[in-house]
């Protein structure tokens, strides 16, 4: 998989899909609120989940279709506050839908995307603290709500690991496409600015995203990995030479995933990366209501400031950052 360095664009910038329908469910506000049931997340080891990756085929026909726009406010006339717009996607090839809301700051520069991936049985919604954190921070934040494993839109929510990983480079196709579902949307993204997030199961969909070499998305720049772990996937792991940088975040109290799953994920890792305990920290708290939520939005906004865009000065915090509150820094390289 060729990945492009931070800051600069990718030698294969968008692969195209079959097809996307995008209905607009809301503007300005998010839905689909859920309560949040996580389950174990699986040990080095385990098998991978009973859902394959579907392989997409390209074909000129299969545009993308619009059946209605989000109009995002041109940055200068926006409110300081991030507009937040919620659509539904359909990935016409694979035949999944969608629910993705997306936050984008009020900013006449191009701004860097993250994609958030959440857990099992959990929600979008669930992170919105942390999202929001983000986008005041200075990032387009997209979360979707995956299909089969989201409580906002199952009561029987599935493990879904793999094809949610294909759902995370649909996501970004679609937003990055000027044609594409958030109008607006990809005139306020720095193509050359992309990072993954997941926590739990979405951290091991974020993982495989940014490091597996069969779902690798060579758009990636960085990936913040929260309580997730790298298995579950058929390919092999950290074969790129030019890897995303990573910062892994693992509460030292979580009672769901071992902490052992992200020390192996750290050390398996290659480039620069960084692991950041949370003292006392549980598996869900610290990233959706613990008051660590803070310092963990802090830290990863400066880990993504200074690793996709070469922030400097988002660099020299990084250290007091990764000691802020009860977050201690376990290693970093």
């Amino acid at each position: 998989m060729q990945r492009r360095a931070p800051g600069h664009p990718a030698a294969s910038p968008l692969r195209r899909w079959p097809g996307a329908i995008v209905v607009v469910t809301a503007v300005v506000g998010t839905i689909l609120a859920g309560s949040a049931a996580y389950a174990l997340v699986a040990t080095e080891g385990s098998s991978a989940p009973a859902s394959a990756p579907t392989t997409t085929t390209t074909t000129a026909e299969a545009a993308a279709v619009v059946e209605a726009s989000a109009r995002i406010p041109a940055a200068e006339t926006a409110p300081p506050a991030a507009d937040t717009v919620t659509v539904k996607l359909w990935d016409a090839g694979r035949d999944r839908p969608i629910v993705l809301t997306v936050r984008i700051p009020a900013s006449t520069a191009r701004l860097p995307l993250v994609v958030m991936a959440h857990g099992y049985a959990a929600a979008a919604s669930d992170y919105d603290t942390l999202a929001d954190a983000l986008a005041a921070a200075g990032f387009v934040v997209a979360s979707p709500d995956f299909p089969l494993s989201s409580s906002a839109v199952t009561s029987n929510p599935s493990r879904d690991i793999t094809a949610q990983a294909t759902d995370v480079s649909f996501v970004i196709d679609q937003l990055l496409d000027p044609a594409g579902p958030v109008a607006g949307a990809a005139a306020r993204i720095d193509a050359t600015r992309i990072a993954v997030l997941g926590h739990s199961d979405g951290g091991v969909t974020a993982a495989g995203v940014a490091f597996d070499d069969t779902v690798g998305d060579p758009r990636i720049g960085a990936a913040v990995i929260l309580s997730g772990g790298a298995f579950g996937f058929p390919g092999g792991w950290f074969d790129d030479p030019t890897p995303p940088a990573l910062l892994v975040v693992h509460g030292t109290a979580d009672e769901v995933n071992p902490f052992a799953a992200s020390q192996a994920l750290y050390d398996r890792a290659t480039g620069t990366k960084w692991f950041v305990a949370v003292d006392g920290g549980t598996h869900v708290g610290p990233f959706t209501t613990d008051d660590s939520v803070g310092d963990v939005a802090t830290l990863t906004a400066d880990f993504l400031h200074a690793t996709l865009g070469g922030d400097t000065a988002a660099a020299s915090r990084l250290a007091g950052d990764a000691e802020a509150g009860p977050l201690t820094l376990v290693a970093a390289a």
